[in-house]
C-alpha cells in the first residue's frame, strides 16, 4: 500500500511542476512549491522506510573513487 502511496504522489509532484510552470502569479507558484517541498519530504521519508523494511530496492550510487588507483 506504501508503494501505491509513494506513486500516487510522484503523480502529484508532476501535477504541482506543471502548474508552477504554466502558472504566472507569484503567490500561487510558492503556495505549490510549498506543497510540492511538503510532498517530497514525504516520498524521501517513504522510501526510506521501505528500503529498510527490504520492500524497496536501494537505488544505485556512485562508489567513492580512490585516489591512490589514479
Amino acid at each position: 500500500m506504501l508503494y501505491h502511496k509513494i506513486d500516487m504522489f510522484t503523480i502529484k509532484i508532476r501535477a504541482f511542476g506543471n502548474a508552477v510552470a504554466v502558472n504566472g502569479r507569484r503567490d500561487i507558484s510558492a503556495m505549490y512549491t510549498k506543497a510540492l517541498l511538503r510532498n517530497a519530504a514525504f516520498l524521501q521519508d517513504a522510501t526510506k522506510l521501505m528500503i529498510e523494511k527490504g520492500w524497496f530496492e536501494k537505488p544505485p550510487s556512485l562508489e567513492e573513487k580512490d585516489s591512490s588507483s589514479a
